[in-house]
């Protein structure tokens, strides 16, 4: 009996050892389950991250939602399409925060592999939206305003993003929201 705790804690790090890894990117790990974002039409997609980002260079802050795009990113236009097309269920987001910019990243990750062997390869396309003086969004370098905010985000059958257990992640106000 002396031997079964070092036994149990070989067994715990040869497990450990072969668990699959997490790739990272410079905006941090992409973990699974994932959140969704559930759009008006009921389409949903991953969402790799809500986050609140302040910046050490001055810039305000922003609330940053990072998804993996139907689309590939290399195509900005298509980006720009679906930034339009997203950001009334994100915008309550963003208001909630109470940040002036926030940032919609498209994100084209590809893992192949298995076990403890395996690549991942990520690219990103993202979209600077700021609240202009007279209250609207836009993205950077467009005169044309984003779609207003949804009302009714986050209910459990309408359009929001989700938690992997399906809870809704609702908009908080004044601060950091589900961050992962």
């Amino acid at each position: 009996m002396k031997h079964l705790p070092c036994l149990l804690v070989a067994v715990f790090f040869a497990a450990a050892g072969c668990e699959r890894a997490v790739p990272v990117s410079q905006f941090g790990a992409y973990r699974e389950p994932t959140q969704s974002l559930r759009l008006a039409g009921g389409d949903e997609l991953p969402v790799y991250r809500v986050k609140h980002w302040t910046f050490a260079n001055g810039s305000p802050p922003a609330l940053q939602l990072e998804y993996e795009a139907p689309f590939d990113v290399a195509d900005s236009a298509a980006a720009r399409r679906f930034a339009r097309a997203l950001w009334p269920v994100f915008a309550p987001y963003a208001e909630a925060a109470g940040t002036p910019a926030a940032i919609v990243t498209a994100t084209n990750l590809r893992r192949r592999g298995e076990g403890t062997l395996w690549v991942a390869r990520m690219r990103h396309y993202g979209l600077v939206a700021g609240r202009g003086a007279d209250g609207r969004w836009r993205l950077d370098g467009e005169a044309v305003a984003l779609p207003p905010a949804l009302a009714d985000v986050g209910g459990p059958k309408g359009p929001g993003i989700f938690e992997p257990d399906g809870a809704p992640l609702p908009p908080l106000v004044g601060g950091p929201v589900g961050q992962r």
